[in-house]
């Protein structure tokens, strides 16, 4: 959700950001001989393209729902071996490189690790961003943890428990690219063709941590570096790609990825309620004002497929109200992929595709 605070005036924003920029270590190799890689939106998809996100374990009877699908999102923590992998990336008929394949991503947190004992790391952490400057709290913690207020306390995410880390920090990189369910294990152990980029929302300019902007961009541009033939989808991200903050668009990260996935774009998730309703930021925020900048952005020659993802819960009472509502907003959108599911991901269902 784009929550707003009061920002910056452009120019200070845009030293802010520059200062931030020269100090977070996590850029791409080789700027002069940029890497080549497959860059633009997913090949032959449209809105008609089923796509899955579901992070629970896998049995064979799940498995061959998942090979229905043209696209699905895993998540590495799960039982998912590469033999699993496969047999949803050869789609139902089990044949490899047709056009019943699957495409299948694996989920990344790269801009909040997910809970768990803290790392020691190097000991410096955690850092705060204070009068332009990186200063370090040297209490035993790993220097990517990230202390908004300057409590010399690490940050938490309230809802799920995660810690903000700083995506610059190369320490980062290196924990998301080598832990045992980071980036190598997606791709090289696994065998998926990519990796869903969660969290980019931590370095939202309406957010504590907005001199990220650089480092959030450097990291998916590392990514992408070292990965270059790898299908890259970000969750959220949607500022970077707001020509009216000009200096946050000048990190842009339309070229780096092949899509970009607009959670909660109708309904947001009642934690009260078990229930979905529809998102306070739904008609001013998302439709009026997001959705133009990044249709714009999607449509250009190195642009990008657009997912959207809404949360309802099937036994909630205005279940069938809400399913057509959310199915009528989305299908405004052309060329928009549409999913419906619950909250955790674990019902392993994709409820857009079935009629209430």
């Amino acid at each position: 959700m784009l929550v707003r605070s009061t920002v910056s005036s452009p120019n200070h924003m845009l030293l802010i950001l520059l200062l931030a920029s020269l100090m977070l270590g996590c850029s791409s190799q080789d700027q002069d001989k940029p890497v080549e890689h497959v860059n633009g939106p997913l090949a032959g998809f449209t809105a008609e393209s089923r796509y899955l996100v579901y992070y629970g374990d896998w049995s064979p009877k799940q498995t061959q729902y998942a090979e229905k699908f043209d696209l699905v999102i895993l998540h590495p923590k799960s039982n998912v071996t590469a033999e699993v992998v496969t047999e949803i990336q050869n789609g139902v008929d089990g044949i490899a490189n047709n056009d019943d394949d699957c495409i299948v991503v694996g989920y990344i947190s790269i801009g909040e690790e997910n809970p768990g004992p803290l790392s020691k790391g190097n000991g410096r952490g955690p850092v705060s961003w204070v009068d332009s400057t990186l200063v370090y709290g040297e209490t035993g913690v790993a220097s990517y943890y990230l202390d908004g207020d300057n409590d010399g306390e690490v940050d938490y995410n309230g809802t799920w428990g995660s810690r903000y880390t700083n995506a610059g920090d190369p320490a980062w990189y290196n924990e998301i690219l080598n832990n045992t369910d980071g980036l190598k294990t997606v791709v090289d152990t696994l065998g998926c063709d990519g990796f869903f980029m969660d969290t980019i929302d931590s370095a939202s300019p309406w957010h504590t941590f907005a001199w990220m902007i650089p480092g959030m961009h450097n990291i998916i541009e590392q990514i992408r570096s070292d990965f270059p033939n790898s299908v890259l989808i970000a969750n959220r991200g949607l500022f970077y790609f707001y020509d009216t903050l000009p200096d946050v668009y000048a990190y842009n990260i339309r070229e780096l990825v092949n899509a970009v996935m607009f959670e909660s774009y109708y309904t947001s998730w009642n934690w009260e309620t078990s229930e979905g309703d529809i998102n306070p930021w739904f008609a001013e925020s998302h439709k009026a004002e997001a959705v133009p900048h990044v249709n714009r952005e999607a449509a250009k020659k190195d642009g990008f497929t657009v997912l959207c993802l809404d949360y309802l819960n099937p036994e909630q009472p205005n279940y069938e109200q809400m399913h057509k509502a959310q199915a009528d907003e989305v299908a405004l959108q052309v060329n928009w992929l549409n999913s419906v599911t619950d909250v955790l991901l674990k019902s392993g269902k994709d409820l857009s595709q079935e009629m209430p």
